[in-house]
């Protein structure tokens, strides 16, 4: 009795068949068998450069980090140039009065009657000066007392932070104040929120400085 063959699949067919299934197989299993067939240092160099291989939210993180450093730039820049235009436009009078403790009337430091001095020169008391206490850090806003060095009675003064410059100072002074600035500016070209920003290192002196009279000094 002769069987019938046609639904069966030639050889070849068969082959072929057998190589689809082959091919189908997940590529990560052979490269499982591939890392497995690998020595202990071929792994470990093979592990290290599939973390240096940047993941598919790189580019994009790239992109987002140099923008924000441009941006900080930017900022930088503007902080810087509102320095320059305000850091020494303060009516010389009333520097004098805060870095040199000198009446704002005009004139040098009396002794029987101190007055002034609310900000460090250089991180630096003038030499007019001798401290006698200090009242919190020196680092931020505190309170000094002091008397002329030639002797007199003690003044208790409120002071900026010791590390911050004098431009700075004068800076944070001539934004809050416009009617103590020595020279008109052109407010087109100030930003005080990045000078503000970039002179306080993340304190918040600015809004402590106060006005009173012809003084000014941070409370």
């Amino acid at each position: 009795m002769r069987l019938d063959t046609a639904a069966r699949p030639a050889p070849s067919q068969r082959q072929a068949a057998a190589a689809t299934s082959h091919d189908s197989t997940p590529q990560r299993a052979t490269s499982t068998a591939q890392r497995l067939q690998q020595s202990p240092r071929q792994q470990a160099q093979a592990a290290q450069l599939r973390r240096l291989q940047p993941s598919a939210g790189a580019p994009a993180q790239a992109k987002k980090d140099e923008t924000e450093r441009a941006d900080k730039h930017r900022r930088g820049a503007r902080a810087q140039q509102t320095i320059a235009l305000l850091g020494n436009n303060v009516r010389a009078s009333l520097q004098n009065h805060i870095f040199n403790a000198q009446p704002v009337a005009g004139g040098a430091l009396v002794p029987a009657n101190p007055t002034g001095l609310h900000a460090y020169t250089n991180g630096a008391l003038p030499a007019a000066v001798a401290a006698v206490g200090r009242q919190g850090s020196a680092g931020r806003i505190h309170t000094l007392t002091w008397h002329a060095a030639a002797g007199g009675p003690n003044k208790d003064s409120t002071m900026f932070p010791s590390w911050m410059p004098r431009p700075h100072v004068n800076t944070l002074i001539a934004l809050k104040y416009a009617t103590v600035r020595a020279n008109g500016v052109n407010a087109g070209d100030l930003d005080a929120d990045a000078a503000k920003t970039y002179i306080q290192h993340g304190q918040n002196v600015y809004d402590r400085i106060t006005k009173v009279g012809d003084t000014v000094y941070p409370q």
